[in-house]
């Protein structure tokens, strides 16, 4: 069985959209996936959607590279949110040929957050793009089941949900829960590994997420039980680790991820045959 990879921009995240595009071609990834929208106020920004230049210079690459464009995030959809600002972002991601856009709820009013959600999906419809619902363990939607429940009342049939490893091990959400979603929910996972416990503190847990991940099996979360509970579909290893990275550098960082991937994969490849 073949896998298909995507490098996530916050594995790598102070490489620019091009330089992103020539780690994942140099790794041997089949995609990437660069952050259009930055999540934090301090964290490195590589302003591609107003930078027309930069956008030229990276759409004449993609079409002489193998490697594509999987998906580009960050949609965050907050209380004072228009889902038509992301207007911009959806135009840079059809340049850049994307298929999906990360979308999050943090809005404690949930029919608010449903009503944003519904127009954000129809607006992204006439791009072509596919908004993937992700549940943070330490967000509004926490989990799988709360995530469900909102593409379920959304009822938009363009929506799907982004499973990421460690969000399913710290929102103690079961892996035979997704079984009662249609597979057509799933376009590509989120793939890491992570040390410990589950953090106890909200700040302790997106630390882990933003700084301190690590490949499959090299951690404590049963990676291949999520895998098998889902279909095959492309890894996109997310896998920030700031302390290996510093060490490594970005672009073999990449690399060293993939392989650890990879040799994880085959390692489990008779069970993950077995669940396709």
């Amino acid at each position: 069985m073949s896998f298909e990879f995507s490098l996530a921009h916050l594995t790598v995240l102070e490489l620019a959209p091009i330089d992103l595009l020539k780690a994942a071609e140099a790794a041997g990834y089949d995609y990437f996936s660069p952050r259009l929208v930055a999540v934090t106020g301090n964290e490195p920004h590589h302003p591609l959607v107003h930078d027309k230049a930069r956008l030229r210079e990276l759409t004449g690459a993609l079409k002489q590279s193998r490697v594509k464009v999987n998906d580009v995030e960050l949609a965050s959809l907050r209380p004072q949110t228009r889902p038509e600002s992301f207007l911009p972002v959806f135009e840079t991601a059809q340049a850049l040929s994307a298929r999906f856009v990360i979308t999050q709820l943090p809005d404690d009013d949930r029919n608010r957050a449903l009503e944003k959600f519904q127009q954000f999906c129809e607006l992204a419809r006439q791009y072509s793009l596919r908004p993937m619902l992700e549940f943070t363990s330490w967000s509004q939607i926490p989990d799988f089941k709360a995530a469900k429940q909102m593409l379920e009342k959304s009822g938009m049939d363009n929506a799907g949900m982004l499973v990421d490893v460690l969000h399913v091990s710290r929102s103690h959400t079961e892996p035979q829960e997704f079984a009662a979603a249609p597979p057509s929910w799933f376009g590509f996972v989120h793939l890491c590994d992570a040390s410990g416990p589950v953090p106890a503190s909200r700040e302790a847990q997106i630390f882990t997420a933003r700084e301190d991940r690590v490949p499959p099996g090299l951690g404590d979360i049963n990676v291949a039980d999520i895998l098998r509970a889902l279909p095959v579909i492309p890894y996109s290893l997310e896998i920030p680790n700031s302390r290996v990275r510093q060490m490594m550098g970005a672009g073999n960082y990449a690399a060293y991820c993939l392989e650890k991937t990879r040799e994880y994969l085959e390692s489990h490849l008779s069970r993950l045959q077995a669940a396709g």
